[in-house]
């Protein structure tokens, strides 16, 4: 009978550790939390056998997520499977994500006495910290002080923290809370990536290990806390910054020329796109490869030759491979000949450009001039164009494809091809906005550059798509 089940069953012959690999590949996404219906937990159902084989395999333990709710009583269950979790786990490294929940507005409370971690599982936290490799946490700041890592962080490599009581960062900066730092992660010799919520600063408010980290995420309060981090953060690579305001109190801020000698990607977003100056113009980036600028104003950005921006591509002279420009914009988002320069600037390396929202006719000219000059950005592989659409019957009369495609077809038959090209609405004023459909003979040519290996999206928008 067990040959039979072994000849219908072939996996049944495989050796333990194979299985255990296989196991290992079966692993949910990273976002999915434990159930009884997904692996690990489904493999240890299976079978006896199996079950021996996933409870002996530390690697399908190495992975938790946690929702607390400070409403309710500690969830005993979650708490026992999280204890078996890391006890199963042996001495992996562990990837976490714990949550608390946060009240509803008419429900919550400031006191920073209050413990909306249980003390259950804040202590089991701290015993296992020295495990901790990539960890996410979602608390309150009082609950956050009380994590402790008695034999530091050895194996700490990604972080993510929030505070979650200041959504509002001017609220941390005067809180008594923020005068007192997070000290828990200043012993973290591997630690090179860390996110930082609003009210936690890396400056002030989280002692970090400021000389090793090349990935930073963060919402400094100000542009002088933005150059603290660009100045005192020698290695960094990879800097995302969100800012929502120039400074605090009345005084400017000081213009340091700073020179960010590692830095390869910079992302900024700003509520006032105006703080793109201040940003920008004091630093210098030679390094620099991609470049991603963000803000909700509908101010017209100034990328000329003397605007700030312009000095900077100008002074830094990097090797920019990718360029991210997202503004909600009218027809006019900036000057076409503006434009034209930070292209001419840029032109020897950028391989990948996005802008969203351009009107119809900037976009037009500049699909003329990057189809009717192949010295124009010669290695572009990426053009993705977000258009911004005023009202609904815009486009029927006026938009026409023959520039779409003239481009098309002459950056597909350059030294360096155009690999993918996207056209969409990003940006309407009236949700019937749409582009027209191409004509029977446009949609051919389109479907020939598909077929010989282009790859095109175009979307229409509106009732008609």
């Amino acid at each position: 009978m067990t040959q039979l089940t072994d000849h219908l069953h072939p996996i049944l012959l495989l050796p333990s550790e194979i299985l255990s690999e296989i196991f290992i590949q079966f692993l949910p996404p990273f976002s999915a939390t434990p159930h009884p219906s997904r692996a690990p937990l489904l493999l240890c159902a299976i079978c006896h056998d199996w079950r021996q084989v996933a409870l002996a395999t530390p690697w399908l333990w190495n992975i938790f997520i946690m929702t607390v709710d400070p409403h309710k009583p500690l969830d005993t269950g979650m708490m026992w499977l999280f204890e078996q979790w890391l006890e199963r786990g042996g001495s992996c490294p562990l990837t976490m994500v714990v949550t608390c929940r946060a009240p509803p507005e008419d429900e919550s409370d400031d006191s920073p006495d209050t413990d909306a971690i249980p003390v259950p599982l804040i202590h089991t936290l701290n015993k296992c910290s020295a495990r901790w490799h990539d960890v996410n946490f979602y608390f309150p700041l009082h609950d956050l002080r009380r994590l402790q890592a008695p034999e530091g962080l050895p194996v700490l490599e990604r972080l993510a923290l929030t505070a979650q009581r200041f959504d509002d960062p001017t609220r941390a900066a005067a809180s008594p809370e923020s005068e007192s730092p997070l000290t828990i992660f200043r012993r973290a010799p591997a630690l090179r990536d860390v996110y930082l919520g609003p009210g936690l600063d890396p400056m002030s408010s989280v002692v970090l290990p400021l000389h090793q980290l090349r990935h930073l995420d963060t919402r400094p309060l100000d542009l002088t806390r933005y150059f603290d981090i660009v100045r005192n953060v020698p290695n960094l690579q990879d800097l995302d910054v969100r800012l929502q305001r120039a400074w605090i109190g009345e005084d400017p801020v000081p213009e340091i020329e700073t020179k960010a000698g590692s830095l390869r990607s910079l992302r900024i977003e700003v509520l006032d796109i105006s703080l793109l100056d201040g940003m920008v113009d004091p630093l210098t980036c030679p390094v620099l490869e991609k470049l991603a600028l963000s803000s909700q104003d509908h101010t017209r950005l100034q990328l000329g030759p003397d605007a700030a921006l312009g000095r900077f591509i100008a002074r830094s002279a990097a090797p920019l491979r990718e360029l991210s420009i997202e503004v909600p914009s009218s027809a006019d988002f900036v000057a076409m000949s503006d434009f034209e320069w930070v292209l001419g600037a840029l032109s020897p390396s950028l391989e990948v450009l996005s802008i969203k929202a351009v009107g119809t006719d900037a976009a037009r000219d500049l699909f003329r001039n990057i189809g009717g000059d192949k010295t124009l950005l010669p290695r572009l592989q990426r053009l993705c164009i977000g258009l911004s659409i005023w009202n609904p019957d815009w486009a029927a009369p006026e938009w026409k494809y023959e520039e779409v495609l003239q481009m098309l077809e002459a950056r597909w038959n350059a030294e360096v091809q155009l690999k993918v090209f996207e056209l969409k609405k990003a940006l309407c004023w009236d949700p019937r906005g749409c582009l027209p459909r191409p004509s029977a003979e446009d949609e051919e040519r389109f479907e020939t550059l598909v077929e010989d290996g282009m790859d095109v999206e175009i979307e229409l928008g509106g009732v008609d798509e």
